[in-house]
């Protein structure tokens, strides 16, 4: 298994016991965030190992930086009682540089919410007769979002790099998505043809494909709008709950599901239309799954006997992702598409944020001539399921590394080249399934994995070769 790197996000002016905490992390590796000390709340980017505080010039009390886009650029908000300026303001922070963001028609605050990859910034405004607007900043110009059926509240809450927005709006009806599309500056409800109780939509991918919940008499359930048409998405193992949480670019869906047993996180494939449930294998009280990036890895937390964990799963294998410095709990909350994780973890001192950069396992050294294979027998949450493998030669082990950690339902089967373009592959087998699983080896670490497909238990395996002419 590659070496997870954890770096703690504790800004070093941090004083409060409420903690550090990332927000946000970019393609280049930035992160934002908010710390606490005595005289209140900053926000922080973390840049190449450098912290720079962000308060708002005009600020008092608070600044949290929201979100930050792929040239480093920073929206969110602040909160000020300077008069004249009294309220919270959004701000963008750019290049040393706060610009305060005001809604011209704003009387009871703004706030800047999210930012894409043009610089077009999302959020929302308070008027003086407490109704709340959604706006559009683009090329100095706010745009009012109010969707035409709402009654007193619009919320402009993600733009992707096309300039598509989503968010909700009330009437007296209830709660509704909706997606305005700024050619033709066009609104869509979201309105799922199933809901009773309200749509709420909570992601956009580069597609323009959308994901969130409505909730109708039989409980909440999870949509996908796509092409106009809406699909549910009932995991078919959830008894009144399904949440749809994320969506990429290829159109895989995470979220989670409860039912009878817990809490289960989900990842829903449109090719074939599939859900795969995520239940950490060291899971005893649920797992949800928080994001997904474009290489389908995919984080999130799961909870046991002794608390809270996050996770990474990535080529069919569960990382779990505790802090070391950890001692109440570490929560995976997303991932970009090198790898990156943000979260936070706690222990006695409060809360702090962290990200995981991983590190492969290095190539078995030159005077390796064979390995060995190791499972942990114990009960520890931190030793069960756990593989080890050893470079060995001139009889003599040259090196050692953590390999995986797979659920104790799956039992060795065997070793053999169950894929022509690596070295010797790891066989699992699924004791209550009979479901057979391949791991490919190379350069000490797993590669990918494959699902073979079940076979009854009454089978057993006697061996592997080549019994095909190839």
């Amino acid at each position: 298994m590659p070496v997870y790197t954890y770096t703690t996000f504790d800004d070093p002016l941090n004083t409060s016991g409420d903690g550090t905490l990332a927000s946000g992390i970019n393609d280049t590796g930035h992160i934002v965030g908010t710390y606490a000390d005595a005289s209140g709340v900053h926000g922080f980017l973390l840049s190449g190992g450098s912290y720079t505080t962000l308060d708002a010039p005009l600020a008092q009390q608070y600044t949290i930086a929201s979100g930050i886009n792929g040239a480093g650029q920073i929206v969110g908000v602040y909160f000020s009682n300077h008069f004249g300026h009294a309220g919270l303001h959004g701000f963008l922070y750019n290049k040393g540089v706060y610009t305060t963001l005001d809604h011209p028609l704003a009387t009871d605050g703004t706030e800047a919410v999210g930012i894409n990859a043009k610089g077009e910034i999302v959020g929302f405004y308070g008027d003086s007769a407490g109704n709340v607007h959604g706006f559009l900043l683009s090329g100095g110009s706010y745009t009012t979002l109010d969707d035409p059926l709402a009654a007193h509240r619009t919320l402009a809450l993600g733009i992707d790099d096309k300039g598509r927005i989503v968010g909700s709006y009330d009437n007296a009806s209830g709660r509704h998505g909706f997606l305005y599309n700024p050619s033709g500056g066009s609104y869509t409800t979201f309105d799922d043809p199933l809901a009773t109780n309200g749509t709420e939509a909570f992601g956009i991918n580069g597609n323009g494909q959308i994901v969130g919940r409505y909730f109708n008499a039989s409980g909440t359930h999870g949509f996908l709008y796509s092409g106009g048409s809406y699909t549910t998405l009932d995991d078919p193992l959830a008894a009144h709950r399904t949440l749809a949480l994320g969506i990429d670019d290829k159109g895989r869906i995470v979220g989670s599901y409860d039912n009878a047993s817990g809490r289960h996180g989900f990842l829903y494939n449109p090719s074939g239309g599939s859900y795969t449930t995520f239940d950490d294998p060291l899971a005893t009280n649920g797992t949800e799954a928080f994001g997904i990036n474009g290489n389908g890895q995919i984080v999130g937390r799961y909870f046991n006997a002794s608390g809270t964990h996050g996770f990474l799963y990535s080529g069919g294998i569960y990382i779990t992702l505790d802090d070391p410095l950890a001692t109440n709990g570490t929560n995976a909350i997303g991932i970009n598409n090198t790898g990156q994780i943000v979260g936070n973890y706690t222990d006695n001192t409060g809360a702090h944020g962290f990200v995981e950069t991983t590190v492969p396992n290095p190539a078995p050294p030159a005077a390796t001539t064979a390995d060995l294979i190791l499972r942990g027998s114990s009960a520890s949450p931190a030793v069960a399921g756990q593989y080890q493998i050893y470079d060995i030669g001139n009889n003599a082990i040259l090196a050692g590394y953590a390999l995986a950690q797979i659920g104790t339902d799956w039992q060795f089967a065997g070793l053999g080249g169950f894929f022509g373009s690596d070295t010797t592959d790891m066989l699992l087998r699924n004791s209550v399934t009979g479901g057979f699983e391949v791991y490919d080896i190379s350069d000490n670490n797993i590669t990918h994995d494959a699902f073979l497909g079940n076979v009854g238990l009454d089978w057993q395996v006697m061996g592997f070769g080549n019994f095909s002419s190839v």
